[in-house]
């Protein structure tokens, strides 16, 4: 028998918040009765069990992060991170670093090599709005 490594206590934690997390997010907790929405979650759940690119599409405040989470949440993905990034938030100058991260000095003010959220996001999901 060995002491358990402060990590371990960690580990159980996020594997708690996770599911959690999961089950928050769950199709069941979305609002929407009509045939319409129904036909999506529908379409939803059966992308949540693959591996596919998908775009979401939809009028400001009509649930696209909520179906993305959803998707996020009942997939293999889930594992991995979920990264979101508002992309209206940031001037056009900083999207493409924000993305795909830089180098050291690659521009004014770029003082260490960072990853972008593409890289972040590998093997979880990446949420662009």
């Amino acid at each position: 028998m060995q002491p358990a490594e402060p990590e371990d206590g960690l580990l159980e934690e996020r594997d708690l918040l996770r599911r959690a997390v999961r089950h928050q997010f769950g199709f069941d907790n979305m609002v929407g009765r009509s045939a319409v929405m129904r036909r999506v979650f529908d379409q939803a759940r059966l992308v949540a069990k693959g591996n596919a690119t998908l775009p979401i599409r939809g009028e400001t405040g009509t649930g696209k992060e909520l179906i993305a989470n959803a998707i996020h949440y009942k997939s293999p993905r889930s594992r991995n991170a979920m990264v979101r990034l508002n992309c209206a938030a940031l001037p056009e100058t900083l999207l493409e670093a924000e993305r795909f991260g830089h180098e050291r000095g690659a521009f004014t003010g770029a003082t260490a090599t960072r990853a972008g959220l593409v890289e972040v996001a590998s093997g979880g999901t990446l949420f662009l709005d």
